[in-house]
């Protein structure tokens, strides 16, 4: 069958941000790691969103640190992710 790349997990990410399901988020993020998928920019921006949603900053934050290419997605969530959890940058 068809082995899932980095768009289907940021995909699946992106609906258990909108679920705000974390703990089903941090299985995919374990799977993600396993498949080396967690670098590319797709699903790095997905975690970080994911994590912002779900009231993780410090795991959010950790993941936009390691992330090598920061892209205006990257940074909106960052921006958006820290005022929705009354932070500032």
């Amino acid at each position: 069958g068809t082995q899932p790349n980095s768009f289907t997990f940021a995909a699946a990410i992106g609906v258990l941000a909108v679920e705000e399901a974390g703990g089903r988020g941090m299985q995919v993020h374990t799977v993600v790691v396993k498949n080396g998928l967690d670098k590319t920019i797709p699903v790095s921006n997905a975690l970080i969103n994911l994590y912002l949603k779900c009231g993780n900053v410090r795991k959010a934050r950790v993941l936009f640190d390691k992330t090598e290419v920061k892209s205006v997605v990257t940074w909106n969530s960052m921006i958006s992710g820290y005022a929705a959890n009354g932070l500032d940058l």
